[in-house]
């Protein structure tokens, strides 16, 4: 069966998602922006919570110091390794970062830099790598970095509007490294998204449709539970 990964800002989020028996999270802050580093004191609330419950969930940890920020600059860089190390420390499954140039093709020599430090854990590429031309040879040059797992809605957009392709993308991979379907997967498409693409890991918000008196959307217990429920239901 496909593992489902909620994306979650808060301690009651993971909460949520392991209630809910949700395989793996993502865990960011700000993720009205695009998503950000969470702080280390959440990362280690997170995995704290996890170790005392015995959970199975895993916890990927968004390592992102700008907005929607891919060109990583020696600023950038200092602050993305400052994360990782954070990460490390407090435990957790992997860490969910990426580096492109200016051209749109994978920057190797920063990302064989960051790998190196978050050596031990599980490596994702955030969907910066939407906007790769040649992704096939994208994938085989992250197979050789190290990385683990790719999350990516196959082209810029939604993953539902681009099934074919990651199907594509999956085949290339030939099970040497995860495609992580994500960006704008609903109840509504998920089990197309499933199908049509035979992704191992589908990746999702399940957030409250209006936020709360602060602004916060919370992660929203029915749609967790309606999302693993459509999976179960697709394995």
């Amino acid at each position: 069966m496909p593992l489902v990964e909620i994306v979650v800002e808060d301690l009651n989020g993971a909460k949520i998602a392991a209630q809910a028996g949700a395989g793996s999270i993502e865990l960011c802050v700000n993720l009205d922006q695009g998503g950000l580093t969470p702080p280390k004191e959440l990362m280690q609330a997170v995995m704290a919570h996890v170790k005392e419950t015995g959970s199975s969930m895993q916890c990927h940890c968004l390592i992102l110091d700008e907005p929607s920020k891919f060109r990583v600059e020696a600023e950038n860089l200092v602050a993305l390794k400052r994360g990782i190390m954070d990460a490390a420390e407090a435990g957790v499954t992997g860490v969910v970062f990426g580096a492109l140039t200016a051209g749109n093709k994978l920057d190797i020599p920063v990302l064989s830099e960051l790998a190196a430090v978050a050596k031990g854990m599980q490596i994702t590429h955030h969907r910066a790598f939407d906007r790769i031309i040649d992704q096939k040879a994208a994938i085989d040059e992250l197979v050789e970095l190290g990385f683990s797992r790719i999350l990516t809605s196959g082209k810029p957009g939604c993953a539902g509007d681009h099934i074919e392709h990651i199907r594509e993308l999956v085949v290339h991979a030939d099970n040497r490294i995860a495609i992580v379907a994500g960006g704008g997967v609903r109840p509504a498409n998920i089990e197309a998204i499933l199908t049509g693409t035979k992704v191992p890991v589908i990746h999702m918000s399940a957030r409250a449709d209006t936020p709360d008196a602060t602004g916060f959307k919370p992660t929203d217990p029915a749609k967790v539970r309606t999302v693993i429920g459509l999976v179960r239901g697709n394995g």
